[in-house]
């Protein structure tokens, strides 16, 4: 029986549609799965929420941001079909375009499993076992705080397909899991991915708190994995458990290129002023060039708010480029070439 229940406050404009035994139950892994105007995926991104064999119980939180092309009809739909699974919140405005904590208070009072899943409404899970596989290693490894898998690409913009690569299981195809931590995540290979991370409630509702405490402006997934790696170790295992969409699809796939570029910037360029962790003074650099190289092009112009350090970073990235550019002149090889020969003559004359 479906006990079906709004709970749509007087005056607000978010919406939550479940059934109201899902209150009292404790899932081992609550699914957080936030999407907008993304009604051409959802579905595949539901089914493969549905599609998982468990041996305990999880919930699906579905929170649609205000969208314009009828996802949140889809969502609603589904909760009306699977009540005891999923949970459907939808809003009348959009959270994320206003900042702040408005979009993880609507999501994070329905996330009570002693686990999270994530997947956003684009992407979607093909291993019928990835919830069980995960949750089977988090639970025999407590000094974890989350874990990801390997993931495929569907890239909307060429139509191909292709299994992302991952430096460590390529060169040992064998191996079961790697364990990585922040500074190889965000200086030698990204590997956590959103669809692919399972981690503790208890690690993440901490990870929450130090961020909120910083009042990120330009808060994402990276401030996230950040946090739950700073103190606690993470692992990629080696079984594909999804698909990651390229497309212009969701809240930042919408938005222009320069303001993709813009954005990444600050995010980087805020985690550092808020943390001191040089770990970010890679990104800062990356990302200053990507939009550099973005605005020769684009006739949208955007201001940087660099500091001192951030603009010293970039200038010393412009000097490894150039130093780097000139090391494949010839006349780099001849002044090269001098210096051997000045070696050789010297040794020949300490050897007589």
């Amino acid at each position: 029986m479906n006990n079906f229940q709004n709970l749509t406050a007087k005056k607000s404009n978010t919406q939550v549609f479940i059934d109201t035994s899902l209150l009292s139950q404790n899932p081992i892994v609550s699914i957080q799965c936030i999407t907008y105007n993304q009604s051409k995926y959802i579905k595949d991104t539901l089914n493969g929420f549905l599609m998982q064999e468990t041996n305990f119980p999880f919930t699906i939180v579905v929170h649609d941001d205000a969208s314009t092309d009828g996802t949140d009809k889809i969502i609603i739909d589904y909760q009306k079909r699977f009540p005891q699974k999923i949970i459907a919140i939808t809003e009348k405005e959009n959270l994320y375009s206003q900042g702040g904590n408005k979009l993880r208070a609507a999501i994070d009072p329905y996330l009570t499993g002693k686990y999270l899943a994530f997947c956003e409404g684009d992407d979607y899970w093909t291993d019928k076992q990835k919830l069980q596989k995960q949750v089977d290693f988090l639970q025999t490894h407590e000094d974890y705080s989350c874990c990801f898998c390997r993931y495929e690409v569907l890239n909307t913009f060429d139509n191909t397909f292709y299994l992302e690569k991952n430096i460590y299981f390529d060169d040992n195809p064998n191996e079961k899991e790697f364990t990585f931590d922040y500074n190889y995540n965000l200086n030698t290979r990204w590997l956590s991915k959103v669809l692919t991370c399972v981690c503790r409630n208890i690690d993440y509702k901490n990870a929450m708190k130090i961020a909120q405490k910083c009042n990120y402006r330009f808060f994402r997934d990276l401030h996230l994995f950040y946090y739950l790696m700073k103190n606690k170790k993470a692992s990629c295992l080696n079984f594909v458990g999804g698909v990651y969409r390229l497309n212009q699809g969701g809240v930042f796939g919408g938005l222009s290129f320069e303001k993709q570029n813009h954005d990444n910037f600050c995010c980087f360029t805020e985690l550092y002023r808020k943390t001191k962790d040089k770990v970010f003074c890679n990104g800062i650099t990356y990302a200053y060039d990507d939009f550099r190289n973005v605005q020769k092009t684009s006739k949208i112009k955007f201001k940087f708010p660099c500091n001192l350090f951030e603009l010293k970073l970039v200038l010393n990235f412009y000097k490894k480029v150039l130093l780097n550019k000139f090391r494949k002149t010839k006349f780099y090889n001849f002044l090269k070439n001098i210096k051997i020969l000045r070696k050789i003559k010297l040794a020949i004359k300490n050897s007589l």
